[in-house]
């Protein structure tokens, strides 16, 4: 009977210094106490079903985030694609300014010698009899025929210039005076 009352009290020693320890270190409840009883196997089970049936929803997240990092490469690559285009039209369009300017410059330079050389037929026409000047302008388009005698000087020369034009072409530059300007 001694021995069975030293086992009791051995036993009963282990189990307060076991509840005292898990009450220290805050352990004293319900999932404490199945771990030490063996409990833990049978928690366990339930874990893994519910891990198994995360799996697909896992797998699924991972192909959507797989999905999102592809997309945002794509569009990174758009974006640094119209990144270069744009800088490509900013040179074309630069390009095109100082074609534009090389031309305008031309355009202006030519204009000025076309009224220069307007200029000096204008002159010589005046200097001439009118009969004479009339003859030469008859062939001439319409438009020059207008800007020439505009350049004429004096009035009276201008007007003995029309007179001695054809009628047709007369009545032409007359009408193109009226409705144009040089």
């Amino acid at each position: 009977m001694k021995f069975i009352a030293f086992g009791m009290l051995s036993l009963l020693s282990f189990l307060g210094v076991l509840v005292l320890g898990l009450g220290v270190t805050g352990n004293l409840n319900r999932d404490a106490f199945d771990k030490v009883r063996g409990v833990e196997q049978a928690l366990d089970t339930p874990l893994t079903t519910m891990q198994d049936a995360l799996s697909p929803l896992a797998q699924q997240l991972r192909q959507k985030e797989e999905s999102l990092r592809q997309r945002d490469r794509q569009l990174n690559d758009r974006e640094q694609q119209l990144a270069r285009r744009e800088e490509e039209l900013t040179q074309v369009r630069t390009e095109l300014e100082q074609l534009r300017d090389v031309i305008d410059g031309s355009l202006g330079e030519a204009d000025t010698e076309r009224r220069v050389r307007m200029t000096t037929i204008a002159i010589t026409l005046a200097n001439m009899r009118p009969k004479q000047a009339a003859e030469r302008l008859n062939g001439l388009p319409v438009e020059d025929v207008a800007e020439i005698l505009l350049q004429v000087e004096r009035p009276k020369d201008r007007g003995a210039i029309m007179a001695e034009l054809e009628a047709d072409l007369a009545t032409q530059v007359l009408r193109y005076l009226q409705h144009d300007s040089i």
